[in-house]
């Protein structure tokens, strides 16, 4: 009753336990399907952008570079940057005039050594900066001392954004000027208009320079580090306010919408940090179409299919394991019992043995005083109670090597089986003498074995090979060992009178005698049996009309 409550309650825990599992699985699998599909709308507004990007970063920016190098490696360029031409010169004003129209620049000028502008070319409507003094702006430090670069700026005195491209003007290796042509931000940010989302270019320091959307232009996507409203100064001393938006994380929620930044790098700008943000909308909270609904009920089938597996694995575990502790508990309590069953056939042995061995000495000395008084019939008394008593005697022996034959070998070592039948010859001496008896061994092998149990095993054959011959006929017992795979295949065989089919099949049983119930205890079969099933072999016999044979194995474990 116990045990089916229990079992109850298993099952009641397990459909509990599927419940909950399958409402966790549809929720994961919910998630993670708005997330892939979340991802992938992401990965086609990144591939929409990257072209705009590929094309600030690779067309404008990094060609504004390669023309000012140009420039710069013209002779025209020297002669001005040192103020010995002017754009009066034809040649001069050629070059400015197709770096100024070739790349959209809003203006080519030329620097001298100490960063005085020498000569500039405005696009239409902008101020010509011929005089101006630039030495402490970051493209010209740069470029005077020998590094071409690409850099952001806003203007002084115009406020306008620009991306300066310089390079040095070199004679015999010595910088003399600087060459630089500005593309305006609004040529970017046109390109940026091209797309519907916000998209920024945003410098280092998380200023956007350059927008499609003029609200963020000059504003901070961050808020100021200081932990006040100060966002400090930056370009052109200008101050910086907050963006529309703060851009903490790559994926904020502003009024249940759902918002993502991507990041684009921008590795033309010589100063690391400049990325283009894409900024994207997108709601992830869509319902399943019908093939992820029929896959994420495929899943929760298997994932159930899965746990049934699992608890009904669990179940048998557990219950092997509870199987394996009783069969170990019940081993041990066998043990035990075994050790008092042979303690106390030990004892009982020795306390029966005695008392008979006292009854039979003096049934044989009253036999031997008396000798002259009583009559045959009382002579025949005496006799058959001292043959009792030594029947008895006997019994008793035999049943205590009954109850230690079943003993595991406890003396296992190297074991000439041609000297253990030698033994037996000498322990059988007078019984194969009175027999005529004649034992045949020879090619006996050499194993592991206890020797006192095999002395036993081949002792209570050979015993019993006599105990069984044909009338008239000398015993001939002939014993032989055939190698097997592990072990040794030994055969015992007679000329006795054979054994009856009717009882081949008792003859190990204790206490059988076999045909005509000759003398003997009726245990050394059960004994031979016992001896060699210790040594983990198995005893069968044979029988014609020529004579009986027992086969055994014996494991080697050499």
């Amino acid at each position: 009753m116990i045990r089916m409550l229990s079992t109850n309650r298993v099952l009641v825990i397990s459909v509990a336990v599927i419940l909950i599992l399958l409402s966790l699985a549809a929720a994961v699998f919910h998630s993670i399907a708005e997330t892939l599909r979340y991802e992938a709308f992401i990965d086609t507004k990144r591939k929409a952008m990257a072209p705009t990007v590929a094309m600030i970063d690779s067309y404008v920016l990094s060609t504004s570079l390669r023309a000012v190098t140009a420039l710069a490696a013209l002779p025209e360029s020297a002669e001005t940057a040192r103020g010995k031409r002017g754009l009066s010169d034809a040649s001069t004003a050629a070059a400015f005039t197709f770096a100024l129209n070739e790349h959209r620049a809003s203006l080519v000028f030329i620097m001298n050594s100490e960063g005085t502008v020498t000569a500039s070319l405005p696009a239409p409507g902008r101020p010509n900066i011929t005089g101006n003094n630039y030495r402490f702006r970051k493209y010209f430090l740069s470029a005077v001392s020998g590094t071409p670069i690409i850099y952001p700026a806003v203007g002084v005195t115009t406020m306008e954004r620009g991306f300066y491209s310089a390079a040095p003007i070199r004679v015999r290796n010595a910088v003399v000027g600087v060459a630089v042509i500005k593309i305006d931000a609004s040529v970017i940010d046109e390109l940026l208009a091209a797309h519907r989302n916000i998209a920024l270019i945003v410098s280092p320091n998380n200023v956007v320079f350059s927008a499609n959307d003029t609200n963020w232009i000059l504003h901070s996507i961050l808020p100021p580090t200081n932990g006040t409203t100060n966002f400090g100064r930056q370009f052109a001393d200008l101050p910086i306010v907050p963006a529309p938006l703060t851009l903490r994380e790559n994926r904020f929620t502003r009024t249940n919408v759902a918002y993502s930044v991507i990041h684009h790098n921008l590795p033309s700008i010589s100063e690391p940090g400049w990325k283009v943000l894409h900024i994207v909308k997108g709601d992830r909270r869509h319902p399943l179409n019908p093939n992820e609904r029929a896959l994420m009920v495929t899943l929760m089938v298997f994932f159930a299919i899965l746990y049934i597996i699992i608890v009904g694995l669990a179940l048998i575990v557990h219950r092997s394991l509870t199987m394996h502790r009783e069969v170990k508990r019940q081993a041990a309590e066998l043990i035990r019992i075994n050790e008092e069953v042979r303690e106390f056939a030990s004892i009982a042995s020795h306390d029966l043995r005695e008392p008979l061995r006292l009854i039979t000495n003096y049934l044989e000395l009253l036999g031997r005083r008396y000798q002259g008084v009583l009559d045959d019939k009382g002579h025949e008394f005496i006799a058959a109670a001292v043959r009792s008593g030594n029947k008895m005697n006997h019994l008793i022996s035999d049943l205590l090597a009954y109850s230690r034959a079943g003993v595991a070998p406890k003396r296992m070592q190297t074991v000439h089986c041609s000297l253990i039948i030698d033994e037996v010859r000498a322990n059988l001496r007078i019984a194969i003498e009175e027999s005529g008896a004649t034992i045949r061994a020879s090619d006996l092998p050499v194993i592991t074995a206890d020797p006192v149990q095999f002395v036993q095993l081949f002792q209570n054959l050979i015993e019993n090979a006599i105990k069984f011959q044909a009338p008239g006929i000398a015993p001939l017992i002939t014993i032989t060992a055939e190698r097997q795979q592990n072990a040794w295949l030994f055969s015992v065989a007679d000329n006795g009178i054979g054994i009856p089919k009717e009882h081949i099949e008792n003859i190990f049983l204790v206490f059988h005698r076999g045909a005509g119930g000759r003398a003997g205890t009726g245990l050394g079969l059960a004994i031979a049996k016992r001896v060699v099933e210790a040594h983990g072999g198995t005893i069968r016999a044979t029988s014609d009309s020529t004579g009986s044979t027992f086969h055994f194995t014996i494991c080697d474990g050499r």
